[in-house]
């Protein structure tokens, strides 16, 4: 991946439109689709030893993180203390102090 990839993957992450990608790289957005298109079919998050994946590699999936973050905070404020939350999907997320558990169904 070169550094023109990498900054189109890094402002894909920000929510920026292919159009503000393309001027800030100076290509066109389509191109810059291209570009998308190639580099996010190519890459796949691959856990590390401990289990995690570092999302700051790739942007779209870090995206979905923080959203689910942000929606996890605002339970917890709801709430106003440790969470356990099952999905009706299968998805089982425990939060205590100092910890935080995510099983996959």
């Amino acid at each position: 991946m070169d550094t023109k990839d990498a900054l189109i993957l890094s402002l894909h992450g920000e929510g920026k439109s292919l159009r503000e990608i393309a001027e800030a790289v100076n290509i066109s957005h389509v191109a810059v689709k291209k570009r998308l298109d190639r580099s996010l079919s190519e890459k796949k998050p691959q856990p590390g030893e401990d289990g995690r994946i570092d999302t700051e590699q790739y942007p779209a999936l870090h995206k979905a993180i923080l959203k689910i973050d942000d929606i996890l905070s605002d339970i917890r404020r709801q709430i106003g203390k440790p969470i356990a939350i099952e999905t009706p999907g299968g998805w089982r997320i425990d939060r205590q102090e100092g910890t935080e558990k995510l099983l996959f169904p």
